[in-house]
């Protein structure tokens, strides 16, 4: 991941910049989720710490964690 300014971005390397086309932007929440996907943890770890650190309901938080960790699964950027 970079940061430019308020942006953050994941940028694919190698032969992932053929699967992955151009740079995946990540919002604040995407990028903290990202951050915490550096440690073992699940889309309910995830969505609890999203729920402390943004002030969300736990559904929204759940829905908000699978729908990440999905996306960035079906272009290759998390491993199982």
């Amino acid at each position: 991941m970079r940061s430019i300014g308020s942006d953050h971005l994941l940028v694919p390397l190698g032969a992932r910049t053929r699967e992955v086309r151009g740079l995946v932007v990540l919002n604040e929440p995407a990028r903290f989720m990202w951050d915490l996907l550096a440690e073992e943890c699940c889309v309910e770890d995830l969505a609890a710490a999203l729920t402390a650190r943004f002030n969300v309901n736990a559904d929204r938080a759940r829905a908000d964690a699978a729908a990440f960790v999905e996306e960035i699964s079906q272009i290759g950027l998390l491993r199982p």
